[in-house]
């Protein structure tokens, strides 16, 4: 016997959902423009899936922490703090409860945000379980003017990604290529992996799987990697904006990523670097200056000579040297690399142009 379920298009309306959930405990303890953000996630979530874009929501855990929203008339900053509005119901909870008498939630902003020129539109309080700890990452939703500038050339940058060059940049017609050194990171990651492993093995001899120790220390490994993301893509960014770039290149990782193997110690390294959230930092940090970024096939760029085209796998002596056995070019094989994919986006490009070919700045 076979089981057919049909699932029929509706319209979800906001109006509706708060006639459902209007006498509901938590929904009430929201603040009545958390309330209202809550529902239209809900809605878009639901119309999402009756368009078949997206899988059909799931069932919050019972017990969980869930993201709440505060619209623009629920907050306001104060003297670099954030004051949040509370329910009347929540005031009266923590009254009876705790003896806490307050109307707001106050929190404490960092004082390196620019609190005066950020349009601050929405607040959202994010909440992530690890290793049974609870953390609260605050967000701050704000619109931004962007005046895209105005260059006086039109160049093309390349980047070829790596895993000790992290990024090298090779800019057209600049003889000078830059290396940004990604071993720094690379030693850093390591030091975090041994300090986890050890404390996986002190706890597991306790008969623990969790511990704040284990979770506090993931939270400042995911911070040190996301600076460590920014400052790399500011740099890149800024170097754009001085060369006059209008287009940045980068070559895709993406493709056949799960089927990559170049060793077991540098497929370890490869897949712990998050080479798409430094792409997507380049991407919007470039965009604010109106200039584009293109992911391309970096497919033999390895392999082949960027002055003369000819493809040998064993031109590349080892890990960062390229030596050319049909013309005799010796370069550094990163910015080979991205040499290669800088010439593969530049319209009829001239293989002997000295792109790149300077000392390298890193």
């Amino acid at each position: 016997m076979w089981l057919t379920i049909v699932y029929l298009t509706t319209i979800v309306k906001t109006s509706e959902l708060e006639k459902k959930f209007k006498s509901d405990f938590w929904y009430k303890n929201l603040h009545s423009q958390s309330a209202q953000a809550t529902l239209q996630k809900l809605k878009i979530a639901w119309d999402n899936f009756f368009k078949k874009r997206t899988k059909r929501p799931r069932y919050q855990p019972k017990d969980g922490h869930f993201p709440v929203r505060w619209k623009k008339d629920g907050f306001r900053i104060i003297d670099n703090k954030l004051r949040l509005s509370l329910s009347k119901q929540t005031k009266q909870y923590l009254k009876e409860k705790f003896g806490i008498e307050s109307k707001f939630l106050w929190v404490e902003l960092p004082r390196t945000l620019p609190h005066d020129s950020m349009n601050v539109k929405e607040v959202e309080i994010v909440p992530h379980d690890l290793y049974g700890q609870s953390f609260y990452v605050l967000h701050l939703i704000y619109r931004k003017v962007v005046n895209p500038g105005k260059f006086s050339k039109d160049k093309v940058m390349a980047i070829d990604l790596g895993v000790r060059n992290l990024a090298t940049v090779v800019i057209q017609n600049e003889r000078q290529s830059f290396i940004f050194d990604g071993r720094i990171l690379l030693s850093k990651l390591r030091w975090f992996a041994k300090k986890k492993a050890s404390i996986v093995s002190e706890i597991a001899n306790q008969g623990l799987k969790n511990c704040k120790r284990l979770a506090r220390l993931t939270v400042k490994e995911k911070n040190y990697v996301k600076d460590y993301m920014h400052k790399i893509s500011r740099w890149i960014v800024e170097l754009a904006k001085e060369k006059s770039v209008l287009r940045i290149v980068v070559g895709d990782l993406t493709k056949n990523f799960s089927d990559l193997d170049i060793g077991r110690r540098n497929n370890e390294k490869f897949h712990r670097i998050p080479f798409g959230k430094l792409i997507n930092m380049i991407t919007y940090k470039a965009e604010e200056l109106g200039i584009s970024v293109d992911k391309v096939d970096e497919s033999y760029t390895s392999q082949k000579c960027s002055a003369c085209g000819i493809i040998k796998k064993s031109n590349r002596k080892y890990r960062g040297l390229y030596v050319c056995s049909n013309c005799g070019t010796v370069i550094n094989a990163d910015v080979n690399g991205a040499r290669n994919i800088l010439f593969s986006v530049v319209p009829n490009p001239i293989r002997d142009r000295d792109s790149g070919l300077g000392n390298p700045w890193g």
